[in-house]
This record gives C-alpha cells, sequence and structure tokens, in this order.
C-alpha cells in the first residue's frame, strides 16, 4: 500500500453579513455570506498515482486562524459532497474516501460566519430611521495538504512453485529443466524466466544465460548433467513480469540434476522344460535381468555346466531369451545354465538362478478300459469286438502299438496278436470258443522310443461262450374254458442260434393234455385252444386249475434243457338270463318268461321270483333247461301300499356239477316292474252331512253352516291319505284323512238342492269319489227404503219452523221360520254424540212418526236414524232436516243469511248461494275470483302467475324474449384479460383440444378411403387385407375374408375348421346337401376334392346328371353279395361283403408268403410257417425222424387226428 502527499495553496476566505437597529431599539440581521475555497481538481494520475489503484484513506491537514466572530460553517468537499463529520480543527482530518471514484476529483472547502448582535443607540431623528452596521469575519487556511493512501493495481509475480529435472543421469547429458506453477502479478503478465543454478542446494545460485522469453505459468530449459558421476547441479527459476521491479525473485523450490551410473543385474529366472528327449532342441529362457542406471543392456553371455554345476563355461552370446539348446544324447544326461547380463558402460556377475535339461524315456500307461461288446453268454464261434481306451504316451515316448494277451479258463496269458496304432485307443475282432469257455484278454502297450513298452494291463475283457435253454412269455396268465380261448407262448432264444423247441400243454397229475408239439427253427411261437373237457379237472370246491406249458429247446438233436410256465385254467362264468318282459300287470296271469344262456352245457340253474315280503320258492332247472314262466299273483300287490307298481327280482343261480358234488358258480339276477292292475281301488263307504249353526232346523244361507263326514279305505293294504270335498261354492282343499274325519264349510252363500262332493285319495295315488245333498233356505238382511224427514208442528204439520220431525219409511225382510222384524227411530243436533231419544221411538211400515217432543230448535240442522232389525240383522238409514228458514238474522255479535245466526263474529251465507254482481257470479265455480272481477281464477300460486302472465321466480329467458337486448357490451361488463393488449394462450391439453395438425383414423362423413379398421360392439373389427382386395370381419372366434382375390374367382376364406349355413345352399341353380340333409342324386359337378362330402346317393348312376363321376355304373342297395358291374358299398355294420376278388387274372407260380383264411366272421392272414394254421390243417413236421413212406427227412405230411 502506497502513500501520496498533495499540497494546496494557504488561502483566506471572508463571510459578512449586515447588522440593522431602528430608534426602537429592534435589531434585525441579514444571514451571513458563505466564502469558497474554490473548486480545485486534484488529478491522481497526474499526482503519481496510477490508474485503477484502489484508494484506502485521505486525510487533510490545514492550519486556520480567525477573526472577529466565529463560524456556524467551516468543512470541505469532494466532488461537491461534504467530505467530513464532526468538529474540524487545525491539524489532520480525515476524509471520505469512498467520495473518489476515479482519476480524479474535485476539492473544495467553505467558510461562514456566525452571528453576533452589536447594539448601537438608534439614530436621531425620525424614530422609523434605522442604521445598517456590517459585520464579517473571516478564516485563514495554510499548509494545507492531502494525503492520499492507495493500493497499487499490479503485483509482483510469483515464482514457479514446481522446479524438476530428471535424476540420476548420466554425466554430460542433455535433459529438460521443466518448472510449473508460477504466477502473473496484478496487471503484471509474465514475459519470461530467469534461471539460476548452483553446485549447493543452498546458496551459490548464478543466472544460467538469458532470460528464457515465455508468458505461460511454466517452461523448460536444456540443461547438461554434470560431467562428473555422482556429482550434482542445482536449479531455481525467477518469474520476470512487464511492470520493472515485480519481479518473483528466485523460485524457493527447487531442482536437483544428479549424475550416477550402476551394474546392469543378472536374471532372476533362468529356465528350461525337464525330462525331454535325448538329443532335442529345447528352449532356454531367462528373466528378470535389469540395466544398471544409466547403463542399458547390450546383450548376454550364456554359461553350461556339463559336471552339474560344478564348473561353467562360455558357451554363446544372445542379444535376448530364448536360446535354441540341444538337450544331452543320453537318457538321463544333465545340462545346467547361468546367464551374464551385459552392460554398455560394466557388466553383471553369472546369474545366481541357473536351469537344468534333463532327459527321461518313460514306458507309455496301459489301457484303463478293456472289454468285450456282448460278451457274456455267447453262441459257440461268434465274433466279438474286443476294445481298450485309456492308453497314454510315455514320457518322450508316443505309443507305437499294442500286443493282446488272452487267457483260456483263467490260464496264462499268451501272445495273440499286435494292433499297430498310435491311438490311445483300439480294437480287435475275436472269436468266441466252440464250446463253453470263457476268455479273458489283457493288453501290453509298444513305446516308440527306445523300446520302452509297458507292462500288461490290469484291466481285462472277457468272451464267455455258454448254450442257453428258450424262455417263453405267456399270453395270458389266465384263461376260461370256453373251448374256443386259446393260450399262446412266445419264445425268445439265446442270440445268433438256430435252436429248434417242443412245446406241450398239460395240466399235470391228469391225462389232459395237447401231446408234444415240434416247431422248427425260427418259429417262435405257439398257442392252444383249452377244451371244456378240462373243466372236470376241478373238483366240487373249485372253480378253476393250474395247467403248464413246457418249452423243450433243442441243439440239434441234443436237448439243452427246458422251462415250463404255468397258467390258471378256470371253469366259465355264470349264466346269464334275459327276461321277456320289463313290465307286467300284477293281476295273476301276465307270465314273464326268463330264458338262460347258459355258459356251459353242463350247467344246472335254480331259479327264484321275488319282492318284498313275496317270492315263487326255488325252482330247479336242470342242464339243457333254459327257460322258465312266472306270473305275479295278486296278492303281492300288497307289497306295494303306496305305489301304482313295484319291482321284481328274478334270480338265476349257476352250478357246477362234478363227479363229487356240485358248486354254486354265483347268480345273476334281473328285476322288471308289475304294475298293481288299475281295477284295485279304493272305496268310500259312507259320506253324511249335518248342520251347523241352524235356525228353526234350517240351513239358512249365509248364517249355517254344514258339517261333512267321509269313511273310506285302501285295497291291497294301500291307506287313505287325504280327501278334498268340493259343493257350495266352497272347496276344502287337500286334508289329511283319518278315521272319523270331518269337514264344517264356511257359511252357506247358495241356496236349494246342494250338492257336496268327496274324494279320496290312497295311498297309491289312486282316488274314489261319494256325493250328499242338502237343502238351503234363502235370507236376506232386512233393507229399509222411501225415507223422508221434514221439520213439522206437534200436531205433525210440516212446517219450515216445526220443533218436530216427521219420519216416514218402507221395511222389506225375509219371512222364513220365526223371524220378525223392530224400527226405531232416532235424532240430535247436528255436532253432537248422542242420539236421542236413548231407546228410539218405534216406528210402523209406511207410517208417519211424529217425534222429538219439541226439541227440535229451529238454528240447528239435525241428524236423523232410523234402525230396522230381525233375528240376525240390523241395518240403519241416516238423514238430516235443516235449519228453520230465515231471510236474514242480523244480532249484535252475528248474521247470517237463508239462517239462524249461530256463531259469534260469524256472517254466514249458505253454501248454494251466489254472489253476484250485477247478472255475473263474482266467483267461478272453484270458488275463485275470476280476471274479470279483479281476481286470477286461479287456486294455486302457479297457476295465478300463469293468468296474469307473470314469470315463474326462477326462470329464463332466450334472447327474443327481451325486447331491450343491448347491441353491445358496455366496457365495464367485459373481463381485464379480454380488453389486454396480450391475449393469454392456451394449449391444446389444457383445454382438452386435439394437437394442432392432428389426424383422424376413422372414414370422414363425407366419404373417403378407409386405411384402418373399424372396431364395432363385441369386439368385431372390419378390416381390409393387405392386398385392398378383400374384406375381413374379425372376432374373438376367428375371421371370415370375404372378396375377389383375382380376376378371375371371389374367394371365401377362415381360420375355423368348418362353414356353417343355416340355411340351404344353392352353387350354380342346383342345392348342395346340409348337415343330415340327402339329395337322391349326386350335386357334385366335377372336378376334384379332398376330404369326404356328406353326399348320400342312390339310385342308377347311370342316369344321373353327372354320370361320368360313377363312370355309369349303379350303385348297390343292399351292402351284401354286390352284382356286376355296381358300384360297391358297406353293408349296416360297416363291412364290404363281396362275392368274390379277383386282383389279378391268371394263375399264381411263385412261393405264397401269406394264405388269408378266417377264424371268425373277419378275413385275416397266415405266414404259411405258422405253426397254428398247419396244425388246424393237420400238417406236422417230422424233426428228424424216420420219413414217412415215400417221402424224406423234413418233409410235411397229413396225419389224421
Amino acid at each position: 500500500m502506497a502513500t501520496k502527499v498533495i499540497s494546496l495553496s494557504d488561502k483566506s476566505l471572508t463571510s459578512s453579513y449586515n447588522a440593522y437597529n431602528d430608534a426602537f431599539g429592534n435589531t434585525s440581521l441579514d444571514t451571513p455570506s458563505i466564502a469558497y475555497y474554490g473548486n480545485t481538481t486534484i488529478d491522481l494520475t497526474a499526482n503519481g498515482i496510477p490508474a485503477g489503484s484502489t484508494i484506502n484513506s485521505v486525510v487533510m491537514y490545514a492550519l486556520y486562524t480567525s477573526s472577529l466572530h466565529g463560524y456556524s460553517i467551516r468543512d470541505c468537499s469532494i466532488s461537491g459532497t461534504t467530505a467530513h463529520t464532526g468538529t474540524w480543527a487545525s491539524g489532520n482530518t480525515t476524509l471520505n474516501h469512498a467520495l473518489i471514484t476515479g482519476s480524479s476529483f474535485v476539492f473544495n472547502m467553505r467558510f461562514k460566519s456566525s452571528t453576533l448582535n452589536t447594539n448601537y443607540p438608534p439614530p436621531s431623528g425620525d424614530p422609523y430611521d434605522f442604521t445598517t452596521k456590517l459585520n464579517s469575519s473571516s478564516v485563514t487556511y495554510s499548509s494545507i495538504s492531502l494525503t492520499i493512501t492507495y493500493t497499487e493495481p499490479y503485483s509482483a509475480c510469483t515464482a514457479p512453485s514446481t522446479v524438476s529435472t530428471p535424476t540420476d543421469v548420466a554425466p554430460g547429458t542433455d535433459v529438460t529443466l521443466s518448472w510449473s506453477g508460477a504466477g502473473a502479478g496484478t496487471n503484471n503478465a509474465i514475459t519470461g524466466y530467469q534461471v539460476y543454478r548452483s553446485t549447493s542446494a543452498a546458496s551459490g545460485y548464478t543466472a544460467l544465460g538469458n532470460k528464457v522469453v515465455a508468458t505461460a505459468t511454466s517452461g523448460s530449459l536444456t540443461v547438461t548433467s554434470h560431467a562428473t558421476n555422482g556429482s550434482s547441479y542445482y536449479y531455481k527459476v525467477a518469474t520476470i513480469g512487464t511492470v520493472a521491479g515485480y519481479d518473483s525473485g528466485q523460485s524457493s523450490a527447487y531442482a536437483t540434476l544428479k549424475t550416477t551410473v550402476t551394474d546392469p543385474t543378472a536374471p532372476t529366472a533362468v529356465s528350461t522344460p525337464t525330462n525331454v528327449a535325448p538329443s532335442s532342441t529345447q528352449d532356454l529362457t531367462w528373466s528378470g535381468a535389469a540395466a544398471g542406471t544409466n547403463n542399458a543392456i547390450s546383450t548376454y553371455e550364456i554359461h553350461r555346466s556339463t559336471d552339474g554345476g560344478a564348473t561353467y563355461s562360455l558357451l554363446t552370446t544372445d542379444s535376448a531369451s530364448p536360446l535354441a539348446v540341444t538337450a544331452p544324447a543320453t537318457n538321463g544326461g544333465i545340462f545346467t545354465y547361468k546367464v551374464k547380463t551385459v552392460g554398455a558402460r560394466s557388466n553383471s556377475g553369472l546369474s545366481s538362478v541357473y536351469a537344468t535339461l534333463k532327459t527321461t524315456v518313460g514306458a507309455p500307461g496301459v489301457p484303463t478300459a478293456v472289454s468285450v461288446t456282448s460278451g457274456s453268454e455267447v453262441a459257440p464261434g461268434k465274433l466279438r469286438t474286443l476294445s481298450w481306451s485309456g492308453a497314454s504316451n510315455g514320457t518322450n515316448n508316443p505309443i507305437k502299438g499294442y500286443h493282446v494277451y488272452r487267457s483260456v479258463n483263467g490260464g496264462a496269458y499268451a501272445y495273440l496278436a499286435e494292433v499297430l496304432t498310435t491311438a490311445t485307443s483300439g480294437s480287435l475282432s475275436v472269436t468266441a470258443a466252440s464250446s463253453a469257455a470263457t476268455y479273458t484278454y489283457k493288453v501290453l502297450v509298444l513305446g516308440n522310443t527306445l523300446s520302452v513298452n509297458s507292462e500288461l494291463s490290469s484291466a481285462y475283457g472277457t468272451l464267455t461262450t455258454v448254450t442257453i435253454p428258450s424262455t417263453g412269455v405267456l399270453t395270458t396268465a389266465n384263461i376260461v374254458a370256453t373251448g374256443t380261448d386259446k393260450v399262446g407262448i412266445t419264445l425268445t432264444t439265446q442270440p445268433e442260434t438256430s435252436f429248434t423247441h417242443k412245446v406241450t400243454w398239460f395240466i399235470p397229475s391228469t391225462t389232459y393234455t395237447s401231446g408234444e408239439v415240434s416247431l422248427i427253427a425260427g418259429d417262435l411261437y405257439d398257442e392252444y385252444t383249452i377244451p371244456q373237457a378240462w373243466i372236470n379237472a376241478t373238483t366240487k370246491t373249485t372253480t378253476s386249475v393250474t395247467a403248464t406249458c413246457k418249452v423243450e429247446t433243442f441243439n440239434g438233436a441234443a436237448s439243452i434243457g427246458s422251462n415250463s410256465y404255468t397258467f390258471v385254467v378256470s371253469v366259465p362264468s355264470k349264466s346269464t338270463f334275459t327276461l321277456s318282459k320289463g313290465s307286467v300287470s300284477a293281476s295273476g296271469s301276465d307270465a314273464n318268461v326268463a330264458t338262460v344262456s347258459p355258459s356251459f352245457t353242463g350247467y344246472s340253474h335254480k331259479i327264484t321270483w321275488s319282492t318284498s315280503g313275496y317270492g315263487s320258492g326255488t325252482i330247479n332247472l336242470a342242464s339243457g333247461t333254459t327257460t322258465h314262466s312266472y306270473s305275479v299273483p295278486l296278492t303281492w300287490n300288497n307289497s306295494a301300499p303306496d305305489a301304482e307298481s313295484f319291482t321284481v327280482t328274478c334270480v338265476v343261480e349257476t352250478f357246477k356239477d362234478t363227479a363229487d358234488g356240485s358248486l354254486s358258480l354265483g347268480a345273476n339276477s334281473r328285476t322288471f316292474t308289475a304294475n298293481v292292475p288299475a281295477s284295485i281301488l279304493p272305496t268310500v263307504s259312507s259320506f253324511t252331512a249335518a248342520q251347523v249353526d241352524p235356525s228353526w232346523s234350517l240351513y239358512v244361507k249365509t248364517k249355517s253352516k254344514c258339517l261333512l263326514t267321509p269313511t273310506a279305505a285302501g285295497a291291497y293294504s294301500s291307506t287313505i291319505t287325504s280327501y278334498r270335498i268340493v259343493g257350495a261354492t266352497q272347496d276344502s282343499g287337500a286334508l289329511a284323512y283319518s278315521a272319523g274325519t270331518s269337514w264344517t264349510t264356511g257359511l252357506l252363500m247358495v241356496y236349494g238342492t246342494v250338492t257336496f262332493t268327496v274324494t279320496v285319495t290312497d295311498s297309491r295315488g289312486r282316488t274314489a269319489t261319494k256325493t250328499v245333498n242338502i237343502t238351503v233356505t234363502d235370507y236376506s238382511p232386512p233393507s229399509i227404503s222411501g225415507v223422508t224427514f221434514v221439520r213439522a208442528t206437534s200436531g205433525g204439520v210440516v212446517s219450515n219452523t216445526g220443533t218436530y220431525i216427521n219420519a216416514k219409511a218402507l221395511f222389506t225382510y225375509s219371512a222364513i221360520g220365526s223371524n220378525a222384524i223392530t224400527a226405531k227411530a232416532y235424532y240430535r243436533q247436528f255436532g253432537t254424540t248422542t242420539w236421542l231419544p236413548a231407546g228410539g221411538t218405534p216406528i210402523t211400515h209406511n207410517t208417519t212418526l211424529t217425534y222429538g217432543a219439541g226439541a227440535i230448535n229451529q238454528a240447528y240442522i239435525y241428524e236423523t236414524r232410523i234402525t230396522l232389525a230381525d233375528a240376525f240383522t240390523t241395518v240403519e238409514h241416516l238423514n238430516a232436516v235443516p235449519k228453520a228458514v230465515k231471510v236474514f238474522d242480523l244480532r249484535e255479535d252475528r248474521a247470517a243469511f237463508g239462517a239462524f245466526a249461530t256463531n259469534t263474529k260469524e256472517l254466514y251465507v249458505p253454501a248454494d248461494w251466489k254472489l253476484m254482481v250485477g247478472t255475473a257470479s263474482a266467483f267461478t265455480t272453484a270458488d275463485t275470483i275470476p280476471l274479470a272481477n279483479g281476481g286470477t281464477g286461479a287456486t294455486t300460486a302457479a297457476a295465478a302467475r300463469t293468468a296474469l302472465g307473470v314469470p315463474a321466480t326462477a326462470h329464463t329467458h332466450v334472447k327474443a324474449n327481451i325486447t331491450d337486448f343491448p347491441a353491445s357490451m358496455p366496457a365495464s361488463d367485459v373481463y381485464a384479460w379480454a380488453k389486454a393488449s396480450t391475449k393469454p394462450t392456451y394449449t391444446n391439453t389444457e383445454v382438452g383440444a386435439a394437437a394442432e395438425g392432428h389426424t383422424h383414423s376413422y372414414l370422414p362423413l363425407a366419404g373417403g378411403t378407409l386405411t384402418g379398421s373399424i372396431t364395432l360392439p363385441g369386439s368385431v373389427v372390419l378390416a381390409k387385407d393387405a392386398s385392398y382386395s378383400s374384406l375381413t370381419v374379425t372376432n374373438p372366434n376367428g375371421y371370415i375374408q370375404i372378396g375377389p382375390l383375382n380376376t378371375g374367382t371371389c374367394h371365401l376364406y377362415t381360420d375355423r375348421p368348418s362353414f356353417y349355413f343355416n340355411k340351404g345352399l344353392i352353387v350354380n341353380g342346383t342345392n348342395v346337401s346340409m348337415e343330415g340333409h340327402t339329395h337322391s342324386y349326386a350335386p357334385l359337378t366335377g372336378g376334384g376334392t379332398s376330404g369326404i362330402w356328406p353326399i348320400s346317393i342312390s339310385g342308377n348312376a347311370a342316369t344321373a346328371s353327372n354320370s361320368s363321376q360313377l363312370g355309369g355304373l349303379a350303385v348297390n342297395t343292399t351292402g351284401v353279395n354286390n352284382g356286376a358291374n355296381q358300384v360297391c358299398r358297406t353293408d349296416g355294420n360297416g363291412y364290404a361283403n363281396f362275392g368274390w376278388i379277383n386282383t389279378v387274372s391268371g394263375t399264381a407260380s411263385g412261393t405264397p408268403t401269406r394264405i388269408y383264411c378266417s377264424q371268425d366272421a373277419y378275413l385275416r392272414y397266415y405266414a404259411p410257417s405258422d405253426a397254428t394254421l398247419r396244425r388246424s390243417l393237420g400238417a406236422y413236421i417230422t424233426s428228424g425222424t424216420a420219413a414217412p413212406s415215400g417221402g424224406s427227412s423234413g418233409d410235411i405230411y397229413i396225419q389224421y387226428v
């Protein structure tokens, strides 16, 4: 921070004012004037303060002297603003330096005197005269100076923070000295650097060459290392700026440049392969060598020892690893190697590590697996493959081949064969012994180097020669001796043999046998039909017997053993039977026939017929008897009291009869329905009626009831479950029945002769009916008619003002039995509750009664009443008599027109009077005042508004209803945003509109081209296909495509498996058959087709319009024994029954391969060698025995059996 003192000129300032005195002793003063030093411009730059400097403080120094008065203002200003606060005394005064804002400012000072009133005597003469005195005060400023402290606008540069050179370099080597981290000063840019060098880090630095010109904060210079190994140079750098005197000075950081040279190091690893082949070439490798400091590797010396490392001699030099070296020529020879590193300035010693190169030859590895393919149980003399694997090369000794050795039945192994191959596996074809024996095989591996071979393998393969009797599998383990069922056996022989066999089927310990059957080589199946006679081998306690199939195997004529297989022969199951009827009538005469189908003709049977609680007993049917007839007796209907039918069970038990007794094989049962005959019905023995609530021993209509009692019984154990009675327009509904039950009707509402019918229902649901009649007397309640009530006098004279009542009425009633009537008259004042007199006044038919005892007040209305009663009913008639007639009744607190005034504060007008205005009524019929009379004519507010044309309190208007609708809106009613020059904007999303420039994916209403699809309710989609030539209709079930896909044809496609048409399909004018619909002609017009057309054809195709499709041939109509020149068809079972089949005309001379024949209704074929076929023809093979007469060994001959 710098300081600058600026001196100013001395100056005196004078401030004056006038004082005025009048004759009365009054004094007034002017305001003193202000004296200024004068604006003085201070140019900072001209006074040596650099432009851009920051002013830190300003102190003014001044001495002053003053005369006469004091001062009221004494201050200074900078650029027009007072620059100090507080009292200004001589000496230093701190000014406000913040007022200096540029490179110059205006300085000024001012002075203003204070005032002092001096009292002088008033002037003589005129008392209004006054005297004036001029007063003044002055100040003198001297030694004026401004001391300004400021911060210059630039600073010194900073030296580099980092100075570096490589270290440990070679002597006299040029290297780069680098520095960085220098900095420019404020307004003091970098112009370059000065490098200093010393041989001591602490001192002695001298400039090295000229300034390095650079403006960056880093730089470099090429320097040369010391010429002596181990010596060092030290470097520092100073930063030079644009402002002289503001350089950085030498950096505190320095670089050390040291000269160093060291020896290279020998390799740390030297290696060669070990156990190598003699005289082979191998790679000697080394690594880990390192150059010395400033001492690069130039080459390597390889030294070898042949005496196990005792001495080494130079073998060769090589510039880099590896080096090809030759192994010792002998097996087990050893060379060792060490390596020396040769440097540019010095060398290393021999490496401490060494490599050993040793030669080794090892025997090959024996096979780990030796085997003979399918070598167990081999037929004599058969070839097999001996295989081995898992052999391996010996060390430096590859495989040359193999020697195979064989042992017979565990004896010593002897050389068998040589197999030359370099593979690790091999094989040899070997032959099984000619007789039973076991061969084992081992393998020796031949080595290719120095004839070093392996031992015999420990693994071995085995080849065993055997002969094994054939085995068999029965087709079934259980068979029923039906006489037609067969059991067969399939033989499996030892592989690669031609054995023959003899098969025998028999029951051990019996004479039941098939005899011995011979099978030639290759015939490996035999079957036998079990005769029913074998049933006799069972006992009375058994239903099965164990049989045996023995198979003996021959190798030529020699038997090599046999195997036997057992199976169970069971007797046929229990017999079945059928019934001739599914239902019968249980009448004792409707027979049902059971027909038995015996499983064996020797079986006998027992038959029973039964139902719940009833049975026929057991009927024996001897063998040969197969039918039995039975009629269900009438008594069996008792077993079904609650049903119209019951179930009858027929049981047929089957018995096997043997010499030692009979054994039941079980029973079969069938059921049928026995129907209860329609003639079996319930009965009603009686149905009676009794009076309930009678009058004078009569049934009286509406007053009496009837008690009805039925007595009924069921038939053949049925019970009466319910009954129902109908009559007199009444219905009891279904009621539960029990003995003595009865039903009481409601009041009888009809009269005359009335019939009641009872219907009883039994537990079978069957019904019976019975009726009973009663006589009902008609009755009607009494009635009152022709009634009159009027006011009258006590003498019965009718009078409007009378205080009595005249009453008269006509009476009717039902005059039955002792029925009679009683009539009475009553009255009461309107509004009261008690009828008078209390007991009434008797009145007779069609006779005037005067009653009321003068109590009928003229001012009131009176209610009147007549009651009429008979033995059952009381009826009444109500009426009234009006008030006495009075034209006008005016009293103090009430008034009335046409009546007496009875209520206080009331003006009464009769209800049937009208208020007339002139000739018109003042009121409408609804008691409202019409519009014409000043009213509304309405009874509700809404109607009144309508009548007067007044709108509802909440209503709306359309523009047309407003006659003074404004043509424009006043500005006060317009929203501010609407009047603004800039209107608000909204995005399409904010107002829920589509985006600008949007498109629609649907077809315009005006038409156009559909480019997408249309989705209808139910996920139905209408769309075009890619070629624009058809319409595709899609829904969740699939699609259909309709339209011409080319110019020749219209197409119909679907992804469903078939088309469905709910109406007939017409193709080219012809109906095409629908499912379940046929035509008598073939509707096809030709052309190819795939699949099956559901078309039924009948008639002669020769006459059909498309006869060429059938070749003009008729269609066979029976499906059996087709005639000549007919199209064949199947019968009702799906079989084709042809008269004959001729595939190729002419005679056959070749060996037949199939013989067609039948064992049932189906045509099948047999191979000519089939044993079953031969046995069925009686043909047998002699199997090497003496030839039949006239034949030779092996011929087939016919034997009658």
